[in-house]
């Protein structure tokens, strides 16, 4: 997939004017990176440790911080490694997901995506919503010594 940069807005911590950055769209980072300087800056801290394995192979650990972000209109409190001082600025897919944006690798840019959910919701009137009929289960195998309609002796 090629490469291309969108801006991101950064929210600091204290309600003030967001700070713009140009940001690298890499999918194959977990998490976003700014260098820590920037988010310090901007009144965030560390919230805890996470291992970080680097391109080269190289694991180290990083602090994480939880940083209220804009892309394209959409806004979320995203968690975003405090990278080193001289690092480029990557967005990456947890941030991507929490914004509901996914990657046109065509057209190099980022689109809105939908958002699954793994169960029904409930509708306005508190009942289940109506769901697609339910697909006929595979019976289970047939074990040896563990007898059961279906299976040969």
């Amino acid at each position: 997939m090629g490469q291309f940069r969108v801006v991101l807005s950064l929210y600091p911590r204290r309600g003030d004017a967001p700070r713009y950055v140009d940001a690298l769209v890499d999918s194959g980072a977990g998490y976003s990176v700014v260098p820590r300087s920037l988010l310090e800056a901007l009144g965030y801290g560390p919230v805890r440790r996470q291992r970080v394995v680097l391109a080269d192979g190289r694991v180290e650990e990083w602090s994480v911080s939880q940083v209220e972000v804009e892309c394209q209109g959409r806004r979320a409190i995203t968690p975003m490694l405090m990278g080193p001082a001289a690092g480029p600025v990557l967005l990456g897919a947890t941030t991507l997901e929490e914004l509901g944006l996914g990657i046109d690798s065509l057209n190099r840019r980022l689109v809105p995506v939908d958002l699954y959910l793994a169960c029904s919701p409930l509708t306005r009137s508190g009942r289940s919503a109506p769901s697609s009929p339910a697909r006929p289960r595979a019976p289970a195998p047939c074990l040896p010594g563990a007898p059961r309609a279906g299976c040969a002796g």
